[in-house]
């Protein structure tokens, strides 16, 4: 937007160009600014009222950067001058160079505390916050700057389902839940915005329901000033994850709450009668994490706890056994991605040759697209189109934009 207006609100390269221009650095979509440029204070400011008019119960205005998080950072002696010299080594790039450099956390809650006062001079009876996330190379909590009242610190520390999990840009091997209560220490408010990354395949709808695990995880994000919460990727596929998107937002709501009385109280009102194979087959799904693990044995027993499900339904109004066959088509799905999964892996194998395992593929993907007509709800089919990236793997003509699931026709 500013480019040709104000080139010198945009990130300086090591070069002596600036990340605007007609070639911008590393793309326009992901460019960066100078946070000491007060040129780029004002504008912000002036997007805020124009973000005010549109929206007048808007209360929070973000001022994070632009994704990219490696690359494209400003050098300015007036923006290295904020960075702390203690600060978590981490691997920077720019347009043809790269060098390791301090973690920029201090960097943008000085930019972020500057916003933040600005919004207080200009609008003294709002209660109004600056959002500042921390990503990538500013994950890291700061070492001397700290968020004032009035600045939300957005963590995308992504322990939720994996706690285990190592910042991947962290030179010290640093854990992603450790990142989040060190910024707890210090940040008034934290917004807790967790990728829900590859874990069981979660984002293809596979039955990844770590019940207990995701109840201590909202504790921990309570427990460490969390306010709000923001996760990546839910992409409401019901019957194959509903009872943790059910208990995500009972826990959102009350972080204190007993899980497993959170548990049976949706079991008896879903099923009724059936609720204690329906648990025992959400149980057996939470004890099998990954798609991995799913095999002849498990489906058996999967299988097994629905068909007992629907003999104690049998005297039941007829939307509980519409409830456990709504499940059933996710079971089915899952037993199909993972039959496609091990053929892929042939197909691929064979160079594309093996059209035993091609026809297989494409005669379960006929039984998914009858699923999706049959229960349009039960998962998020859109995301389940191969032609999208994550599920252009599971069919053997993957990323071909022509094919669609039949219930969108």
């Amino acid at each position: 937007t500013y480019h040709a207006s104000h080139p010198d609100i945009f990130a300086l390269q090591p070069d002596g160009t600036r990340g605007g221009g007609e070639t911008p650095y590393p793309s326009a979509g992901r460019v960066k600014m100078c946070k000491t440029n007060p040129d780029g204070w004002e504008l912000w400011l002036n997007e805020v009222e124009a973000a005010r008019t549109a929206n007048p119960a808007q209360n929070a205005f973000g001022a994070g950067p632009n994704d990219g998080w490696f690359s494209g950072w400003c050098v300015c002696e007036d923006c290295l001058a904020w960075d702390h010299p203690d600060g978590e080594p981490r691997n920077f790039s720019w347009r043809g160079f790269s060098q390791p450099y301090v973690a920029l956390s201090d960097r943008h809650v000085t930019y972020a505390n500057i916003l933040a006062r600005l919004l207080k001079e200009r609008y003294p009876d709002e209660e109004y916050y600056v959002i500042m996330s921390a990503y990538g190379h500013t994950r890291p909590p700061p070492i001397e700057a700290v968020p004032d009242d009035n600045v939300i610190i957005s963590s995308v520390a992504n322990f939720l389902f994996r706690r285990e999990n190592v910042d991947r840009g962290s030179s010290w091997g640093t854990r992603h839940v450790d990142q989040f209560k060190g910024w707890g220490k210090v940040a008034p408010h934290i917004a807790w915005r967790p990728n829900t990354g590859h874990r069981g395949f979660w984002q293809q709808g596979f039955p990844h329901v770590p019940l207990r695990e995701t109840a201590e995880e909202f504790k921990i994000a309570a427990d460490h000033n969390a306010m709000r919460i923001f996760i990546d990727s839910v992409w409401e596929h019901w019957s194959t994850q509903g009872p943790l998107y059910y208990l995500m937002a009972h826990l959102a709501w009350d972080p204190d709450q007993d899980p497993d009385a959170l548990m049976q109280d949706y079991y008896e009102r879903a099923f009724g009668p059936a609720s204690g194979p329906m648990s025992a087959y959400w149980q057996l799904q939470e004890s099998t994490p990954d798609f991995s693990d799913y095999d002849e044995a498990v489906f058996s027993r999967a299988n097994a706890y629905i068909d007992q499900a629907l003999d104690a339904a049998s005297g039941a109004p007829t939307k509980i056994r519409e409830r456990i066959e709504y499940v059933r088509t996710g079971l089915t799905f899952t037993q199909l991605m993972t039959e496609n999964h091990a053929l892929m892996a042939r197909y691929n194998d064979s160079g594309g040759k093996d059209g035993e395992a091609e026809a297989k593929l494409l005669e379960n993907w006929e039984q998914i697209g009858q699923l999706s007509l049959k229960q349009p709800y039960a998962m998020n089919w859109r995301r389940n189109e191969p032609r999208h990236g994550r599920t252009a793997r599971f069919h053997p003509h993957g990323r071909d934009a022509t094919i669609r699931l039949p219930y969108r026709e």
